[in-house]
């Protein structure tokens, strides 16, 4: 082969390379574009061990429901039209026909049959009014995301996020209990990549150090990651102290680990959602998934809410008992 002819391959070569990485977004499974667009700044981060993951975010200005999947990156799959309260702002008391503003889940589903027409085909209960709420004085119940057998017109509902029933037929398959979350705006703003991942690694820090002091830290260490005008229901940790001492004593070993990390925010409040799994030689044991609501308080995070989304034990009339303790008396480590 003559140097010139060798020199011409290569460049056709070259270009073929080229053509493949414009058509194809190149070798990556999340294209450039999906990984350099500008993403919502309430979505924040997936735990990388989930796998595909969805959220739903309603701009209650254009009256817009926009359906998000994550798959190592945050991309627009679905929006739809919704009807929003008919009363612009955020939701503060009950019959005030707003809807909530913030960082919601669902706790229920129902089908067609345990509904009125009004309703529709499914609907979905949100965790309205979660513990900023309560803590806030909010009040008001019943606030759904729903279909209806009318048509949807602009903010004409008492607080409840509406959808045409073909659209809350397709939406059901991404929704998954005390896990999705339903993030409502009045108007979205939007981050960076680089902006989305630096939050992501301050937050996951702050987990991994507030998780620690849960582990090993003194009630003081504890309590020094919750903001002074939020106190926590804190009268387990006496029992749980005793617990530690027996761990500590314990040839098995056994710690807790934060799985299926979810990040969100809303304005200047943070939300982190996370499995809280007890690890020893048994095997590993869902503690709950938890939730936290915290700020960035002179530049260092501040708890200002702390609640179990949901767990898996029976809770007793008028006996609520942590379920960190429960897992650990399951688990037969018990204070001496």
């Amino acid at each position: 082969m003559t140097r010139k002819r060798s020199i011409r391959v290569y460049f056709q070569g070259l270009i073929l390379i080229l053509l493949f990485i414009l058509t194809t977004g190149g070798f990556s499974s999340i294209s450039a574009k999906n990984r350099l667009s500008p993403i919502p700044d309430v979505l924040v981060s997936f735990g990388p061990e989930q796998g595909s993951e969805h959220a739903i975010v309603v701009e209650t200005s254009t009256q817009t429901l926009y359906l998000f999947s994550y798959d190592g990156g945050f991309k627009e799959i679905k929006n739809y039209r919704v009807s929003t309260g008919e009363t612009p702002g955020a939701k503060s008391r009950s019959g005030d026909s707003k809807s909530p503003i913030g960082v919601y889940f669902f706790t229920k589903k129902f089908e067609k049959q345990d509904l009125t027409a009004i309703y529709g085909t499914r609907a979905f209960p949100m965790d309205y009014p979660n513990v900023l709420d309560r803590l806030a004085g909010r009040s008001g119940n019943a606030i759904w995301l729903h279909g209806t057998n009318k048509p949807i017109k602009p903010r004409d509902s008492n607080g409840c996020i509406v959808l045409a029933n073909p659209d809350i037929d397709a939406l059901e398959s991404y929704i998954t209990l005390n896990r999705t979350p339903i993030i409502v705006v009045d108007t979205l703003s939007y981050s960076s990549v680089k902006e989305s991942e630096s939050t992501k690694a301050s937050v996951l820090q702050f987990l991994s150090s507030w998780n620690n002091a849960l582990q090993t830290g003194s009630y003081h260490q504890y309590l020094s990651y919750y903001h002074s005008d939020y106190l926590p229901e804190i009268d387990w940790w006496p029992e749980w102290g005793r617990i530690k001492k027996a761990k500590g004593a314990s040839d098995a070993p056994a710690q807790i680990d934060l799985d299926k990390i979810a990040i969100y925010r809303y304005s200047d409040v943070y939300v982190a959602l996370f499995d809280q799994t007890l690890k020893s030689e048994t095997g590993n044991k869902l503690i709950g998934t938890r939730k936290l609501f915290f700020k960035n308080n002179e530049k260092r995070f501040r708890i200002i809410g702390d609640e179990y989304q949901s767990h898996p034990y029976p809770i007793e009339k008028n006996k609520i008992m942590q379920p960190l303790l429960i897992a650990f008396h399951e688990d037969k480590i018990e204070p001496k």
